[in-house]
C-alpha cells in the first residue's frame, strides 16, 4: 500500500455505534487501509468565552456532537461499498 494512496469516504453520520459496527464489518471484511476518525461539528456556545452549553447539563448528561467517519483506499472502495451496503 502506498504512504500517499488517494481515500474516498465510505461512511459520514453523527452514530457513534453505526461508526463502530461499521470499522468492525470492514475489518472482519479483510479491507486493508481504514482511516477513521471523528470530529466535532457543532462551534461552542457561550458568549462570555466559557464554553458551557447548556444542552450538558440535561438528565442524560453530556450530547454528541461528534460527525464520525470512515475512509478507505480507491482500490479497496468497491469492497467496502459491498460490505457496508449489507449492514
Amino acid at each position: 500500500m502506498a504512504l500517499f494512496e488517494k481515500r474516498e469516504e465510505v461512511f459520514c453520520k453523527r452514530d457513534r455505534e453505526g461508526w463502530k459496527a461499521a470499522k468492525a464489518a470492514l475489518q472482519a471484511a479483510g479491507v486493508r487501509g481504514i482511516k477513521a476518525w471523528h470530529c466535532e461539528v457543532e462551534p461552542p456556545v457561550g458568549g462570555c468565552g466559557c464554553k458551557l452549553d447548556i444542552r450538558n447539563f440535561g438528565p442524560n448528561g453530556r450530547i454528541d456532537r461528534e460527525l464520525y467517519l470512515l475512509a478507505v483506499p480507491v482500490a479497496e472502495l468497491e469492497k467496502a461499498r459491498a460490505v457496508l451496503g449489507n449492514l
